[in-house]
Formats: C-alpha cells, structure tokens, sequence
C-alpha cells in the first residue's frame, strides 16, 4: 500500500474527476428551484458536484504531511518552500488571470472584439483591487476565492505539520481540534436552517477547509495499513454519500416547504465528499495510471482558466450545447449538458491551461525570475562592498589609533 500512495496515481485520478466537478457546477443551466417547485434530481447533482472542494482539499492533507514525520527540524525549509512555491505557481498565476479577466472583460463576458475593447477601454480594475486588498472574487473571477483559502492553509502550515504526526497525544490534540470544527459546522447548519441570523464559533475554531484537509491526512493514516478491504471502503464510500445525499434532499425539501428558498448545508455536504473521496480512491490502479498522472499535475491551470473559457463559449457555443442536449427538459437532458459541455469546456481548458503555463512559466517566470535575479544579486553585491569599505576603514582607523 505504500508504494501505491507513493505513486499517487489514485489521488490524481481524484483529483482529475474534481477538476470536472468544478467545471460542471460552474455551468449549471437549470435551478434547484422553477416556478415554485422543488426538483430532487437537480439538488443532487449540485450536491455531487460541489464535493469537488472538499477533495481538493482532502488531497492536500493526504499529501502535504506524510514527509514531515520526524524532520521537523528542517520545518523552516519545508515551509519556506511551501510559501515560494504558493506565491509562483499559485497567488502569481491567479492574479494574471485576474489581469487578463479585469482588461479583457469586454471580450470574455460582452463579446466584444479586441479593437472594441482597447477602443472604449472600459476595464474592470475593480477586480485587481478587491483580489488584492480585500481578498475577495466575484463573477468572472469566483472561483478564485480558494486561493485565499489555500493561503490559509500555507500559513498555518508549521502548526499543522505539527499535528500532523502519528503519535499518540497529537493525535487526540489534532482530533480535538477537528471535533470542535465539526460541532461549529453542525451548529452553523442548525443556525441557518432554523433561521438565526447570527452566531457561530469561527473565532474560536479551526474553519470547515483546515478541517478537511486535517480529515485527508487522517485517511493518510487508514490506508497506510498494508492489508485493505478496498471493496468495503468502495461501499463505505458510496452508502456516506447517499446517506448524506438523502439527508440533504429531505432538509432541501423542508426548508423550501417553510421558506421557499434553499440553502447548502455544509456538514452534509461535507459527508458527500469524504464518501466520494473513498469511493473513487477504492479502484486499484489501471493502465489509465499514466493519463491521469498526467491529467493530475495540469489540473492547477485547468482551474485557473476554466471560467474565462466557459464565459468565452456562452457566446459562441453555449446555446447550441444547452438545445443538442435537450434544453433541460429533463433530467437525463440535463445530466447529458452538464457532463457532455463539461467535458468540452474540461478539454478546451486543458489547451487553454497549457499554453498559459508555457507563456508563465517559460517566459514569465524564467525573464521574470532572471530579472529578479539580477537585481537581487547587485543588492547583495552592493551590500557585500559596503561590508568590505567599512571593515577597511575600521581597519585603517584602528591602525591610526594605534599609531
């Protein structure tokens, strides 16, 4: 079983069927709620796609700890190149595409042509601003909110590879900790389901994201056994994911009897996901282990540019995919829109992903960092002449002195 997590071909097979549940929540064409009725089939596909976060997240924690063990003493190390690591392949990129989403707007969302845009110059610098300062992303931008989130996570990172060790007074201080997160999640569910405007536990507890990924690092823990029953994980799996599946479609449709609204809870969307995550984890590897190794490590740029592309398409090929498939009309129709388009949009992304990746990283990062380089290497060069100017007056002034 070691040399499996090793290969990792498992968690990038989830991670590849995650990436495709963002796109498909994304493109979402029909309500939960239409002309005053509930739709069952339509909550659970949003409930299905929405567990894609929490195994992201449960992904990180699978992987993010299982070299710390006892090399604590290298943390800084580790940590400092979490943070490097952040900042060039995550936050840097994410905020190009917020550059290019803020100056092309017009053409991503209004269709308009290049020379129309650079002619009327109606940027959306907005958006720099409120990603930067107020760490905030709406609209074309939305889903960039995780970045913040995985921020989190990278700064907290000594304290939970702190945690993260499997002895036995972290492991019932780390489960203490996940507990408590559990019980504010719960609490904050009850709160919004019977209507209480205010009051949570956020202050005083890790939030629900550090708690999933402190839950992938605990299923690190189970499946490093050597002897696994993957047939009954694969059950496990699917009967918390059906449960939580019912239990959400039953509050959906009280809440909605007695609002005529709805609302996502978190604690049952959270069992959908860790049942998903054992489900898909469950099926040994195959001769697919290449393509979804493959797949797995271009998922990042998916998921950066996967909203510019979908934004693109609504005014090209949208219309037409949404009536091929049948507008909707019924679920298979739906289900036919939302896994077919999105498998386009998936495919269109991936070339769309690459070749930002090509312009960031071969000529962005490489000029860039070259550049950077430079400048820092002149500071330090300056800094270095400076240090020897001084030692020799120091020194000629203590020979004259002592004259």
């Amino acid at each position: 079983m070691e040399k499996a997590i090793d290969k990792n071909s498992r968690l990038e097979r989830i991670r590849v069927i995650a990436c495709l549940l963002v796109i498909t929540n994304h493109i979402q064409g029909a309500p939960v709620v239409e002309n005053g009725i509930f739709f069952a089939g339509r909550e659970s596909l949003i409930v299905l796609t929405q567990t894609s976060i929490q195994m992201f997240l449960m992904i990180s924690g699978f992987l993010m700890f299982c070299n710390t063990g006892n090399h604590l003493e290298e943390l800084w190390g580790t940590y400092w190149h979490r943070i490097k690591k952040f900042l060039l392949y995550l936050f840097l990129p994410s905020l190009v595409i917020v550059v290019v989403s803020a100056v092309f707007y017009g053409f991503i969302v209004d269709g308009k042509t290049m020379p129309e845009v650079f002619a009327e110059r109606n940027f959306q610098w907005f958006y720099i601003k409120d990603y930067i300062f107020l760490q905030q992303s709406d609209y074309i931008c939305v889903h960039l909110w995780y970045v913040w989130e995985y921020a989190k996570i990278i700064v907290f990172f000594p304290l939970l590879a702190f945690l993260c060790q499997d002895t036995k007074d972290k492991n019932r201080i780390r489960r203490l900790f996940m507990t408590a997160s559990a019980a504010n999640t719960i609490f904050v569910d009850a709160r919004s389901f019977l209507g209480i405007p205010k009051g949570n536990f956020d202050s005083l507890t890790m939030n629900k994201y550090i708690l999933f990924v402190l839950i992938g690092y605990e299923l690190y823990l189970l499946f490093l056994q050597r002897e696994i029953n993957w047939m009954r994980v694969r059950i496990v799996g699917a009967a918390l994911f059906c449960v939580a599946l019912a239990g959400d479609i039953v509050l959906q449709s009280w809440y909605f009897e007695r609002t005529g609204t709805t609302y996502m809870a978190a604690t049952i969307l959270g069992c959908a996901g860790v049942g998903n995550f054992l489900f898909l984890f469950s099926f040994q590897e195959s001769g697919l282990s290449a393509v979804w190794n493959w797949l797995g490590k271009r998922t990042l740029y998916i998921y950066l540019v996967h909203v510019i592309v979908i934004f693109t398409g609504e005014n090209v090929w949208d219309r037409f995919f949404w009536e091929i498939a049948g507008a909707g009309k019924s679920m298979l129709s739906l289900l036919v829109y939302s896994f077919g388009y999105g498998a386009v949009i998936f495919a269109l992304s991936l070339v769309t992903g690459m070749l930002f990746a090509v312009v960031y990283e071969k000529i962005f990062l490489t000029i860039g960092g070259k550049f950077l380089f430079q400048i820092g290497r002149k500071i330090l060069f300056g800094i270095e002449k400076r240090g020897k100017e001084s030692n020799e007056k120091q020194r000629f002034v203590g020979n004259t002195n002592a004259e």
